[in-house]
């Protein structure tokens, strides 16, 4: 049964029309054939003749036609079934049923108030046309009849109406939900992605660059003595670790396993001499100038604020002059970073890759800041970022209001 009924099902979808036809010949084979056999029905009884023909005919067309023209379908059957009724002749049951079915098909597809007006105007017509020129009265059942089966046909096809307006606003807000979801999920996704990519070009491009600059005094050291190599190779050494350490814990991340748990804590500017310490070792030339008191910035923040000043710290070795100058003045209200480093030979700054200074921009917007990039006269590159700082986060207790870490 289930099979079958699934089957008739798909069958009414995907072909109407035909189901319409089979449902118009199922009614004029049962009015035609088998109704006017009945004992109780002796005025339709005898033979078949042209007019039952007629009648089985226009009612399969009628009702074949029903999802097609429902409205103006209906006012013809109702014409039909007045014109027989002022004929002084025994209604057959075709003029009876296809104004009902009519009425049904019009109240699912129509507007509710014209449909509705249509439908009482049918019923109307056939109850005055009973009341006048048949022999009930006013409420007689054969009058009545009439109007109580063109009013359940109707509240039946408005509740169906009802039902498939319900369902269809429901299937369409899950696949609202669902595109929603699909597009919050790649959404989620492509910033995951962004956040990794930024992160590991940070950390690499960083050391990578201190690899290249230890590879060059290796390279001159080997012509001094061997015993010159070891600080370089050291530093290199070091370097390779920490890149092969973020390799391993970013494609671990990619791959869908958990990274592995580390002891060292989130960069931010409590790390910032240390990095400058790294920098100088590597034969950078940094000074480190802090204007008042050091606020105590968001996590988001103060990451940002480590990783803008690493990554412009990179640039100033790889296309520096050999020396940088970082600046860190606290405002009300917000943190400036101003990076500033001489380009080799006074030229203009040459971008490799531009993901660093599209990296350190990303890094300040989420933040909810802004990151600007300036070349000035004599080749100066200067970064200029700031960070907003809430006003509930005070200063951290305990900080110099000023300080200054010269070259050394």
């Amino acid at each position: 049964m289930v099979v079958l009924r699934r089957a008739v099902r798909h069958f009414l979808r995907q072909h109407p029309v035909r189901a319409d036809l089979l449902l118009g010949l199922a009614v004029a084979l049962f009015f035609t054939l088998v109704v006017r056999h009945f004992p109780e029905r002796p005025a339709i009884t005898g033979p078949l003749g042209f007019e039952d023909l007629v009648v089985a005919l226009a009612t399969v067309a009628v009702i074949g036609a029903r999802r097609l023209w429902p409205g103006p379908l209906l006012i013809l059957a109702t014409l039909c079934a007045v014109a027989g009724i002022a004929a002084g002749q025994t209604p057959r049951p075709p003029y009876l049923i296809v104004p009902v079915i009519l009425a049904y098909s019009a109240a699912v597809q129509g507007r509710r108030r014209s449909t509705w007006s249509l439908i009482g105007l049918s019923a109307g017509l056939q109850y005055l046309a009973n009341l006048a020129l048949g022999d009930g009265g006013v409420l007689a059942a054969q009058n009545l009849v009439v109007v109580a089966w063109m009013g359940l046909a109707a509240a039946t096809g408005g509740a169906i109406r009802n039902r498939r307006a319900y369902l269809l606003a429901m299937e369409e807000r899950a696949l609202r939900a669902e595109r929603t979801r699909e597009q919050e999920a790649e959404r989620r996704v492509l910033q995951e992605r962004m956040r990794i990519a930024r992160e590991l070009h940070d950390v690499v491009a960083h050391h990578i660059a201190v690899i290249s600059v230890q590879a060059g005094v290796a390279t001159h050291a080997a012509v001094r003595g061997p015993e010159h190599l070891n600080p370089a190779l050291g530093h290199i050494r070091r370097s390779c670790d920490v890149v092969i350490e973020e390799l391993a814990s970013v494609v671990g991340l990619l791959r869908g396993g958990s990274a592995q748990a580390t002891v060292e804590p989130v960069p931010g500017l409590a790390q910032l001499r240390q990095l400058i310490e790294e920098c100088r070792s590597t034969g950078l030339d940094v000074t480190l100038e802090h204007q008042g008191l050091p606020p105590q910035l968001p996590a988001i923040s103060d990451l940002a604020a480590y990783r803008i000043v690493q990554e412009a710290l990179t640039n100033a070795r790889k296309y520096g002059d050999g020396s940088a100058d970082v600046r860190l003045t606290s405002l009300p209200g917000k943190l400036q970073l101003v990076v500033c480093n001489r380009v080799e030979n006074g030229q203009k700054h040459q971008p490799g890759s531009g993901f660093g200074l599209l990296g350190m921009r990303e890094r300040a917007v989420s933040a909810g800041g802004t990151l600007t990039v300036q070349d000035g006269p004599g080749g100066l590159f200067t970064i200029n970022a700031e960070l907003p700082v809430p006003a509930d986060l005070t200063p951290t207790a305990g900080r110099a209001p000023a300080t200054a870490l010269p070259r050394s």
